[in-house]
């Protein structure tokens, strides 16, 4: 009897099987019914331990316990594997776990003498089709046709090897993979670990799953249609790179240049996928491959605020109510954060000639080769393969002289395109550095029901990197379907009769960002979201700003030494309440800005809001020492002047309660220039007795007995860096210095910094004592 399709998946089948077997100590019971959301299964089949390993590092957390030796490289290798195998059993996103490989890598890297490479000891997972270093290692790419095959390993995959890392576990994907789920005849269907009544995208869903369920928290994406649908559902951040060499995949149509695959990190967090560039771009892998452009990996320093173009909808399809709240969310705070936001017209760049192109190049050969493959050992054709080959009217069998016209079309439209990018800077001179989008019309949709590619493949069409990033959940109460939208289209109609609140709540919704050549969203995006303001309340015309950790003078200071604070009243207290907060101060009134915009009530009152930078602040401190200079010039502040339909003007600023204006949201403007330029040592009541300390004189004017022990004792400025309570010198330098007026004596500064390295210590005090909520009130009309 001839051997069926199912005979020769039957042994692959069994090797998964095999391989989840060898996980030790093995799983406990798995629930009878799996829960809706898996995500939460790991803790009830794992240890204590393996949820500290696997959930509560961030990819560089991780990375310094293991170069400092504090955890084994064994020890988290077998709580990935073990957490990689919960993830298997709730959504199906493995190929196979590689216990033996693993286990005996890691036993090599903790033999050695010390850490090897920037990735030393780090686990990550790889997509099935991926070559890669192992005797036993064969790629079949979801086609039964090519089980068993072996085939040589990825140049990427010998750098991250080289780098310390430790390969794991292998990752599903959709039959051709070209699916936007991961479907496949061999190892089934995989789900969402958020729902697992819908997809995880494709093709890396299975990569995607995987690290949404935290089994891994990097892995390697690969597709032809960009790498960030996948993690729109699964809520993973990626980045699509155009510069990874792409030999040693397992695909079809070798040799086919019309549009090209691409590889990009999957991580848990976005500061992974930095590592990853930058550990990569260290290797330079354009000397093995001279497809690849030769570009060191340079962090992109900004001298202006960005200018984000942001698209709303492509022209033909219109995302889902939580997408287009998380594209608002964004385009909110990224305004509030001092950005120029525009509008992305869509229509009139056509992406639907974009995606007729691109389907076209996608199938030159009509799918004759993927087919005849499909067809030689009997496979299922799968619904969506059918999808992408049979349905799309532009997909045909094109002559060589059809596949020149229609790779002149794909150039005619990238050149329109960039003639289009660069027209706006037509009238002011300022081009738009980036573009915010949606990386789908949705979140994760039903089984079976991903047809609709243009916000993926618009940006492979025009071969532009970026970046994908979570924003929100679907809410239902946030989140209604509006029943008075009339589609546009029948496309418009399939996407928007599949949108339903309740079937999609907590569904991941995330932002893409497109650029020419870096993702350069990656560098300044948390400065829009690591916020701490709780809500916005309006009463009688009365704007009501909750912020949520701290009391009194201590709700805008994070984690801040309590001894610090001398008195009751934070407007005529003690001026080194600015120490290490001006950072989390500008966030607070980023919010502020961002929220007046957003609520319709006050929006009506506002004629615009304005960043205003280079205001003229206070002067600094000059004090030379090994390690820093301090330099005596004017300190240039910022602030957002809100302007009124009424012609009122005021501040947002909460450092103005530390130039005597008490309502630091509702100060006057002119009032507020005045008094930020005019007399500062006199408006703050520590000024005028620094000198006299400054001499020695006047020493227990504190009356705090520690606060003078402190005084007296050493300063540590790079031990207070390293340990988060600043975040980098410009912020130590700049929330230091900023009140230090009346004096220039190197005690005083000597005890500024004293202040700062004892503050290591009396952090947590100070935040359980301020623990409660407080409230500004603004009159804005």
């Amino acid at each position: 009897m001839a051997e069926t399709w199912e005979d020769k998946v039957a042994p692959v089948r069994r090797q998964r099987e095999a391989s989840l077997a060898k996980v030790q100590p093995p799983l406990g019971k798995l629930p009878e019914t799996l829960p809706l959301n898996s995500r939460n299964l790991p803790k009830e089949l794992l240890t204590d331990r393996e949820i500290e390993l696997t959930e509560k590092c961030t990819v560089k957390q991780l990375l310094a316990r293991l170069r400092s030796r504090s955890v084994s490289v064994e020890e988290v290798t077998r709580a990935f594997l073990r957490r990689a195998a919960v993830a298997q059993a709730a959504v199906n996103c493995l190929t196979e776990v590689l216990w033996d490989q693993a286990i005996e890598r890691a036993k090599y890297l903790d033999s050695l003498p010390e850490p090897k490479g920037e990735l030393f000891g780090l686990p990550i997972s790889t997509k099935e089709h991926h070559g890669m270093k192992g005797s036993d290692i064969t790629s079949n790419a979801s086609y039964v046709a090519w089980i068993g095959s072996k085939h040589r390993s990825i140049q990427l995959y010998d750098i991250l090897w080289d780098a310390g890392c430790v390969f794991f576990a292998r990752t599903a994907q959709p039959q051709t993979i070209m699916h936007l789920e991961t479907n496949s005849n061999i190892y089934g269907r995989t789900l969402n670990p958020y729902n697992r009544d819908l997809t995880p995208g494709g093709s890396s869903g299975g990569e995607s799953a995987l690290i949404g369920m935290r089994g891994s928290i990097m892995g390697i994406s690969v597709a032809a249609f960009g790498v960030q649908l996948h993690t729109v559902v699964s809520m993973a951040s990626s980045r699509r790179a155009n510069g990874y060499h792409r030999g040693g995949q397992r695909t079809h149509m070798i040799g086919k240049e019309a549009i090209l695959s691409t590889l990009g990190p999957m991580a848990a967090d976005r500061d992974a996928l930095e590592l990853f560039v930058q550990t990569v771009m260290a290797a330079e892998p354009w000397l093995l491959d001279p497809s690849l452009t030769f570009k060191p990996w340079v962090p992109h320093k900004f001298d202006r605020p960005l200018r984000v173009a942001v698209q709303w909808w492509d022209g033909v399809v219109q995302p889902h109510p939580p997408m287009t709240r998380a594209l608002k969310e964004v385009s909110a705070a990224c305004r509030a954060a001092g950005m120029e936001i525009v509008d992305w017209d869509c229509e009139q760049l056509d992406h639907k000639k974009a995606w007729d192109i691109i389907a076209s190049l996608y199938w030159p050969d009509a799918g004759d080769e993927v087919l005849g493959r499909l067809k030689s050992v009997g496979e299922p054709v799968l619904l969506l393969t059918k999808f992408i080959i049979e349905e799309q009217p532009s997909v045909k069998k094109l002559s060589m002289h059809e596949l020149w016209e229609r790779t002149a079309e794909r150039e005619a439209y990238r050149d329109f395109y960039a003639r289009a990018w660069t027209n706006t800077a037509a009238q002011d001179g300022k081009e738009v550095d980036v573009i915010l989008c949606p990386p789908s019309f949705g979140a994760a949709t039903p089984h079976d029901q991903s047809k609709y590619w243009g916000y993926t493949a618009q940006w492979n069409l025009l071969d532009y990197p970026g970046v994908v990033f979570p924003v929100t959940t679907v809410d239902p109460v946030k989140d209604p379907r509006d029943e008075s939208y009339v589609p546009k289209n029948e496309q418009d109609k399939f996407c928007f009769e599949m949108y339903s609140p309740e079937r999609y709540k907590n569904a991941p919704s995330l932002d893409k960002a497109a650029q020419f050549l870096q993702s350069s969203f990656i560098a300044w995006r948390e400065a829009a979201f690591d916020i701490s303001v709780k809500s916005l309340e309006v009463k009688d015309d009365v704007l009501i700003v909750q912020e949520n950790q701290y009391a009194d003078a201590q709700e805008i200071f994070h984690d801040f030494p309590s001894h610090l604070f001398q008195g009751k009243d934070p407007y005529i207290g003690h001026a080194l309440l600015t120490m290490m907060c001006c950072t989390d101060i500008f966030f607070v009134n980023q919010k502020i800005a961002a929220m007046l915009l957003e609520d319709s009530k006050l929006a009506k009152k506002i004629e615009e809001i304005t960043f205003k930078p280079n205001l003229t602040g206070l002067r600094r401190w000059k004090l030379i020492r090994p390690h820093t200079t301090f330099t005596s010039d004017t300190y240039n502040h910022s602030a957002y002047r809100v302007t009124l339909k009424s012609g009122d003007q005021f501040a947002i600023d909460l450092t103005a309660a530390q130039y005597g204006l008490k309502h630091s949201y509702c100060v006057p403007w002119q009032e507020y220039q005045q008094k930020r330029i005019q007399r500062v040592e006199e408006l703050t009541p520590f000024g005028a007795q620094a000198a006299k300390f400054a001499d020695g004189k006047n020493r227990s004017h504190y009356g705090d007995p520690l606060t003078e022990q402190i005084l007296l004792a050493g300063y540590k400025v790079s031990d207070a860096i390293e340990a988060g309570i600043v975040r980098e010198f410009e912020a130590l330098e700049m929330t230091a210095c900023k009140l230090l007026v009346s004096t220039s004596e190197d005690a005083f500064m000597d005890a500024s910094m004293s202040m700062i390295d004892c503050g290591l210590q009396e952090a947590a005090a100070a935040k359980k004592k301020f623990g409660r909520a407080n409230c500004f009130k603004v009159r804005v009309g």
